[in-house]
């Protein structure tokens, strides 16, 4: 595999070299802000100078994390060892009405929009990714390992809902926060309401509604948060692990975004790379 090859996993269009080197590099500096993410990669393929004139391009800061991020999926022998198994289930699906349909009720952070729009789908970085086909959860089983990246995310249309919460403003002072309501959001315009002071978490006491915040369920019990009210807009894009009750507290919290939750898959999937036997072996 030769030397640009092997980060360049997004197919190119013929691209003629010589007028590519004729470029002057302010002008290819002004040109790379105005790519997408997956023309980014592809840039980067043409040849060494503007492989070497990308990291010098004023890009929008969240789309060059996900660049970098990209260069490490792809450079993980974890990752080129998962694809195998989770590539044969990915689909095709439609981005943009997967955000119409996630926006439609609320707004989500730009990092998650920049993810579903952009990241190319040959990189899928282990389960997580809208566009797989059910089965993906029977193949990712094989590969379970507590807290890690092989819990796939795949509902698509995205199943939300609306989380009511009392007892404070935010976890990150100690505080627990318990769920009052929970709505999915495709019962919302129905008027259904769904009360946890049934759930037992505290039966005898009444505390004034604090913060609401819209999620997005995840696979493993995990909700990703899109936004949110009277508050709750400061917790958008963290990610927590959902207990029985909905509450939440600062050690529920499985991260801060969603660029750190993809990160914190990739080194669990290398985790479990390094306790194969062929791994070993090596």
């Amino acid at each position: 595999m030769g030397s640009l090859s092997v980060d360049c996993m997004v197919s190119l269009t013929h691209t003629s070299l010589a007028t590519a080197d004729d470029l002057p590099n302010e002008l290819i500096l002004s040109i790379f802000p105005l790519l997408p993410l997956q023309s980014l990669i592809a840039a980067r393929c043409v040849n060494q100078r503007w492989r070497n004139l990308v990291p010098l391009a004023d890009l929008l800061p969240t789309r060059r994390k996900y660049l970098d991020f990209y260069l490490s999926v792809v450079r993980s022998p974890a990752f080129q060892e998962a694809r195998r198994a989770i590539h044969p289930h990915l689909k095709h699906f439609d981005r943009e009405e997967y955000l119409r349909f996630l926006t439609k009720t609320s707004t989500a952070p730009e990092e998650f929009i920049l993810w579903v729009r952009e990241w190319p789908a040959s990189a899928v970085c282990g389960w997580m990714w809208p566009g797989l086909e059910g089965q993906a959860y029977q193949e990712s089983a094989l590969h379970w390992m507590p807290g890690s990246w092989s819990i796939p995310i795949s509902h698509n249309p995205p199943y939300m809902k609306f989380v009511t919460f009392s007892g404070g403003k935010t976890p990150y002072d100690g505080t627990t926060l318990h769920a009052t309501t929970v709505l999915p959001a495709a019962l919302a315009d129905l008027g259904v309401r769904m009360d946890t002071s049934a759930s037992g978490w505290d039966e005898g006491r009444k505390e004034e509604a604090s913060i609401e915040i819209t999620v997005l369920c995840l696979g493993g019990g995990r909700a990703y948060v899109l936004d949110g009210k009277r508050g709750g807009e400061a917790l958008a894009g963290i990610v927590y692990q959902v207990s029985g009750s909905y509450t939440m507290h600062k050690n529920k919290i499985v991260a801060k975004s969603w660029l750190e939750l993809l990160q914190k898959d990739l080194k669990a999937a290398e985790v479990w790379y390094l306790n194969l036997p062929s791994a070993r072996v090596m």
